[in-house]
């Protein structure tokens, strides 16, 4: 058996408190970018009664969500900091009891009394201008958050919760519906809470009014609106035209009468090109597309109202797709011969049953011709009366019905199908393409416009963030507005989270064989704490010797002052 030294006992007591490393990076980013400073700002000294200001709220409720293994409800947000120097974090005189749910929920309510909208706007252009991530372009895109409790009545005006159809089948939560915009480097830039029933073109063009409002006609005049087909709406679209913005969308169906549709048929006549699509690490072709370039008048209204702009459309497909689904179209066929070949072997009482058994096998597609013959056989049935068995034996002839299936696979039909289906048509009102001329705003080729739609899927990785990433799909609160100023709470930390993995992008940072981002470095550390002696009044950092250096490379790549692990700058 293996014997270990004794340890000493030492009496005396340590002054020593800590947090969890992950959350004091990330609420000394916060604090470094200014974002506390800039809420404190916006919500004045109306409440200077408080010791912990609504700024300071703010850090102490996202502090916990950047640490995998720690996020509380409400009610247990001040358990998490029990160890840490809360009066370095939060301001002289603060303890973890100033971390109540009671307390916590005031300032909630104090922030639900700002223009939330307008303040995480400055909060993001600070951010991104402090690490100069400027970005012309932003996706725009909608979501819902779920909440348990009663619908209750608020002031006209005001936003609250709608019971509606919830992704998750839970329709009887009350939902919130969410607009946020990045921008290229995945970076929130606006978000703006709805009720759950919001029309997405409405939140939209909502978010385009916003533009108008606080982006002077310079700063517009540079960016393109990406946003999925639910945005295009005429009203939208003249919208983005006269702010002097440029748009890239999805074509729906009832745009612009038939705009999607004309643009296809056009398309068989015009010239074709191929893109490589390269992936995002450099290395080669990721797949391949063919597009086509038209211009195209979409029409509005009829007779005296009838209305009418010329956009550009950028036509695009697949050719792998193309292959894959023309495969799924004759392999599907083959399936519905082996069920004629199955139906050709049973007989049916009357021709009734014979019709309507084929009828039951739906091809399920205009390719596949199926044309059904039926016939009538007699069969020997019962024994006819007066007969015996083996002596005089007569039987009874009954009639049986049999349906014998001529199906085809017709290949051109079948192309036409697959060609519609793979075929997407892109609306824009950027300009072609001139050589001489910077930035997609006021010369884009067709890729540059496929390429910016296909990158729409920045904006779903921020929602993925915020339900999974930081475990938050359904939350517990009760008062519309302090939901409303939670959700504002949570696009801050997201915000924090964004501007960091940015960093690591733009430097190509690494954990291990990984790229690095705020999640993975979390992750790879979830028992490293940040430590301060309060004796010394010093920082230090618990963890692997080996990792120090690592730690210490991230947060000078972030431009965190150590201090700010545990303190703030005045």
């Amino acid at each position: 058996m293996l014997e270990l030294p004794k340890a000493k006992i030492n009496h005396k007591s340590y002054r020593s408190e800590q947090f969890a490393l992950s959350s004091a990076i990330g609420m000394a980013l916060m604090e470094s970018i200014g974002i506390r400073k800039l809420i404190d700002s916006r919500c004045g000294d109306s409440r200077s009664d408080r010791i912990v200001s609504p700024g300071m709220a703010v850090k102490a409720l996202i502090g916990p969500t950047f640490n995998l293994f720690q996020r509380p409800p409400l009610s247990r947000v001040n358990a998490i900091y029990g160890l840490a120097p809360t009066d370095r974090l939060f301001g002289n005189g603060a303890v973890p009891e100033n971390l109540n749910d009671d307390a916590l929920g005031r300032c909630l309510d104090d922030l639900s009394e700002l223009d939330l909208e307008l303040l995480f706007h400055e909060c993001s252009e600070m951010a991104v201008k402090k690490f100069g991530f400027e970005s012309p372009i932003r996706h725009g895109d909608s979501t819902n958050f779920s909440f348990y409790g009663e619908k209750k009545d608020v002031p006209d005006g005001e936003i609250s919760p709608e019971y509606g159809k919830s992704k998750t089948g839970r329709d009887d939560l009350l939902q919130y519906a969410l607009q946020i915009t990045t921008d290229s480097n995945r970076i929130i830039r606006t978000m703006r809470p709805y009720k759950g029933n919001a029309a997405d073109s409405t939140m939209d063009g909502d978010t385009l009014e916003f533009f108008g409002e606080h982006l002077s006609a310079e700063e517009r005049s540079g960016m393109v609106f990406v946003a999925d087909s639910k945005m295009a709406t005429e009203g939208n679209v003249r919208k983005v035209c006269d702010l002097g913005m440029g748009v890239v969308t999805k074509c729906p169906v009832k745009f612009g009468d038939g705009f999607e549709q004309r643009a296809f048929e056009m398309s068989k006549k015009a010239e074709w090109h191929r893109y490589d699509v390269k992936d995002h690490g450099g290395e080669g072709t990721k797949y391949s597309v063919m597009l086509c370039d038209l211009d195209l008048e979409a029409s509005f209204g009829t007779g005296r109202k009838h209305r009418s702009m010329w956009l550009r459309a950028v036509v695009f497909r697949r050719p792998d797709e193309i292959g894959s689904k023309t495969e799924g179209l004759k392999d599907r066929f083959r399936r519905l011969e082996k069920r004629y070949d199955d139906l050709g072997r049973k007989t049916f009482d009357t021709k009734k049953e014979a019709i309507d058994a084929f009828k039951a096998i739906r091809p399920g597609s205009e390719a596949f011709r199926a044309v059904p013959c039926y016939t009538e056989d007699k069969v020997p049935g019962a024994l006819a009366p007066g007969s015996r068995r083996g002596v005089n034996e007569e039987r009874i002839m009954n009639s049986v019905w049999k349906v014998k299936v001529d199906s085809s696979f017709d290949a051109k039909k079948a192309s036409d199908i697959v060609e519609r289906a793979c075929t997407r048509v892109l609306v824009t009102n950027l300009p072609h393409f001139r050589e001489g001329t910077d930035g997609v705003r006021r010369s884009a080729r067709a890729e540059d416009v496929f390429d910016l739609y296909m990158e729409e899927y920045v904006v779903e990785s921020s929602f993925r963030f915020l339900k999974s990433g930081l475990a938050i799909d359904h939350v517990y609160l009760q008062n519309p507005s302090r939901e409303r100023a939670m959700m504002f709470v949570l696009c801050i930390e997201a915000l924090v989270t964004n501007i960091a993995d940015a960093v690591f992008r733009r430097m190509d940072l690494r954990l291990g064989n990984r790229p690095l981002t705020f999640y993975n470095l979390a992750r790879a550390f979830p028992a490293a704490v940040a430590v301060f002696d309060r004796d010394e009044c010093e920082i230090g950092i618990l963890i692997n010797d080996d990792d120090t250096k690592y730690v210490f490379k991230v947060m000078d790549a972030l431009g965190i002052n150590p201090q700010l692990l545990f303190g703030y700058l005045c």
